[in-house]
């Protein structure tokens, strides 16, 4: 019996070192959390100009409203297919500012909104074309 107490006193001694070690990853795993918010916040605002997603009143309205989507807009108004590289290439050359964001990533998502909003479409070698809103239905 007294063996048993000693390996109980010894587990517990041990769990309570697993969970020193535990308390101490929840306290880094939080400060990396408040710093990644404060990070996102001065992100979240640079993205939008007062810190909030503009919300459009008319389907109009929607395409245009910032300055990646007016460039955007400008880079496919020909209906050609464009690369996604071609297009960073042509922002780059615009001198356009990205900010501390990476320029391949924002025209990226910002093409993925477009595309949500059937104003672009991609097609199946990759490139990005203008619709103009004109929905597409899938093509089997």
């Amino acid at each position: 019996m007294k063996e048993r107490l000693e390996a109980i006193a010894q587990e517990r001694e041990e769990l309570k070192f697993d969970l020193t070690q535990l308390d101490q990853k929840e306290i880094r795993i939080k400060a990396l959390l408040s710093e990644e918010e404060k990070r996102w916040e001065k992100v979240q605002s640079a993205l939008f100009h007062n810190g909030h997603a503009p919300k459009p009143e008319t389907d109009d309205d929607r395409v245009g409203r910032t300055p990646l989507a007016r460039f955007l807009v400008s880079a496919l108004s020909d209906r050609k297919p464009h690369d996604l590289k071609d297009m960073v290439l042509r922002a780059i050359q615009e001198s356009f500012d990205f900010g501390v964001k990476n320029s391949g990533r924002s025209i990226h998502f910002a093409l993925i909104g477009l595309q949500q909003n059937g104003y672009v479409r991609r097609l199946p070698s990759g490139a990005w074309q203008w619709t103009g809103g004109e929905k597409q239905t899938a093509q089997r």
